[in-house]
């Protein structure tokens, strides 16, 4: 995973899956909802192709129904095709700014998901930009500060990162159930910084 030629830019996340939880807020009409089942079934028969071919469907059937798009997004980001899983997640994001589909942890794995998505297609400052909106939507959430201070790490701003890791660390009570805060020495994000004196003092206790 390249970011414009740099090394790896390893991002927390939570990846939207197709099994993801609805938010039982929109109700999508009869067609839309036996090609999304379609789809269901055919990744319970692990046919990737057919499941995207039945998602793909379902949108179109429905066009203001969030849901299927995180699942392509899924599918596109599992084959490493960034680009179209940002696309379908600014879909997703659009549709629920509309309509408010989205549960709350849906609604943070679309921003988030959409940032590590345009970073990994090489748009590191659009990748920046959806987290510094995220955070303005929800600023308690810790991995939109977390991946936005991977995002300065990698442009080489590690005076603009460090407050923006420090708050995540703050903020790690509210991170997904399950989830452990990100070992920023494995991060090859704040690689270049491991021994600079600054980043290991910030750093220091950060150990989850």
């Amino acid at each position: 995973m390249k970011v414009n030629g740099s090394k790896n830019f390893l991002l927390a996340m939570i990846v939207c899956v197709a099994t993801s939880a609805f938010a039982q807020t929109y109700v999508p009409n009869k067609s839309a909802w036996n090609k999304y089942q379609d789809a269901q079934k055919a990744l319970d028969h692990r046919d990737a192709m057919r499941a995207m071919k039945y998602y793909q469907e379902a949108a179109a059937a429905d066009p203001n129904w969030a849901e299927p798009h995180l699942d392509i997004a899924s599918l596109y980001n599992l084959t490493k095709k960034y680009s179209g899983a940002a696309d379908e997640l600014q879909k997703a994001r659009e549709l629920d700014d509309k309509r408010k589909q989205l549960t709350a942890q849906q609604r943070h794995d679309v921003l988030d998901g959409l940032g590590v998505a345009l970073a990994l297609d090489g748009n590191l400052d659009r990748s920046m930009s959806v987290y510094r909106e995220a955070i303005k939507e929800d600023p308690d959430y810790p991995l939109y500060h977390y991946n936005l201070a991977c995002g300065y790490a990698e442009n080489g701003d590690l005076d603009a990162a460090l407050p923006e890791l420090q708050k995540a660390w703050e903020l790690r009570e509210n991170l997904p159930s399950g989830m452990r805060f990100p070992d920023v020495h494995k991060d090859s994000s704040f690689e270049r910084y491991i021994g600079n004196p600054k980043f290991e003092d910030a750093v220091r206790n950060m150990v989850d």
